[in-house]
């Protein structure tokens, strides 16, 4: 028998804009028209056709595309009726079910002792939580540079601080299982590559990805947390470059012979607060120069592409 063909497809309500809100039990439903070449066709040979890229969709089938306003659907319905004034040609309406993010659709049994099918809560879509965080920086410099230090060149002691906000996303989504080897190679790692558009280096994982344990009709699953911090200067500690002791060898000696000796103030007498130090730590500096910052790598890298998380449209 010939397969029937679509000849085009119908919405009685928008399904794709993402903005509307269905509360729970609320449907939304799409009629396809399929005409066929044989009065043979019938409701099961029309609920399957398909042409191109455009096929009737069969019943719990599970939509979890969308955007940040949609959490996806579930067909619960697919109902076909043949065409009063022309038998050829055939209706099917499509009725689909929005899921919530925090609810497990569950679809009845059909009459003959069907058994349930259940929509995996994992197909909803992640949330995504944007905040700032509050955090601690000391203020050793000033906005130019600049060591923060008295008339005579001595830094602030203790060194002052100040409270600054570090943006933060959160991904929350739901897992059948909790990796926790998985998991470790992501936690305390910042972005090996490129990811979201922001820079390597710019993004930290905090810790390791957190979840609470749930329960539905399919079994155990998670509600995993990743919570992500991104700093445009990255995540290297830098500190200025001083002490009281700078390296020292001794005149006619090898450099095996190297040790660290007290610094002095103009008049010889040894330092009791730390002095700006060169790049080689050999000499002292005015206290009034430049100071030489160091940089130290304290975050190894991940490649976070490896994690999978939503796409987001932000500009860093």
């Amino acid at each position: 028998m010939p397969l029937p063909v679509i000849m085009g497809v119908t919405e009685r309500l928008p399904s794709g804009e993402g903005r509307r809100i269905y509360p729970d039990g609320a449907t939304y439903t799409r009629v396809f028209s399929v005409l066929t070449s044989t009065y043979a066709a019938n409701a099961a040979t029309v609920s399957t056709a398909s042409l191109g890229g455009l096929a009737i969709p069969a019943k719990y089938t599970v939509f979890a595309k969308g955007n940040d306003g949609d959490s996806g659907s579930v067909v619960t319905d697919v109902d076909a009726k043949r065409d009063r004034g022309n038998p050829l040609l055939w209706h099917i309406t499509v009725t689909y079910t929005p899921m919530r993010p925090d609810v497990t659709f569950v679809a009845e049994g059909e009459d003959g002792g069907e058994p349930a099918v259940i929509a995996d809560i994992t197909d909803a879509l992640s949330r995504v939580r944007i905040w700032w965080v509050p955090f601690t920086k000391l203020m050793e410099r000033d906005v130019t540079g600049k060591l923060i230090a008295n008339a005579a060149g001595q830094a602030f002691k203790p060194v002052f601080e100040e409270t600054e906000y570090r943006f933060a996303v959160e991904i929350s989504r739901y897992e059948r299982t909790y990796n926790s080897a998985w998991f470790e190679k992501f936690k305390n790692k910042v972005n090996s590559t490129k990811y979201w558009g922001a820079e390597p280096k710019t993004l930290l994982m905090i810790g390791g990805p957190g979840g609470t344990r749930m329960f539905d009709e399919i079994g155990t699953y998670y509600d995993i947390r990743y919570q992500i911090h991104y700093s445009p200067e990255g995540w290297d500690l830098e500190r200025i470059n001083k002490g009281m002791y700078k390296r020292h060898v001794p005149k006619y000696e090898s450099i095996s012979k190297e040790r660290l000796i007290r610094c002095t103030d103009g008049a010889g007498a040894p330092v009791t607060e730390d002095v700006l130090l060169d790049e080689t730590g050999y000499k002292q500096l005015d206290q009034d120069a430049d100071p030489i910052i160091l940089t130290f790598e304290i975050k190894e890298t991940a490649d976070f592409a490896d994690l999978r998380l939503p796409q987001l449209n932000i500009t860093w």
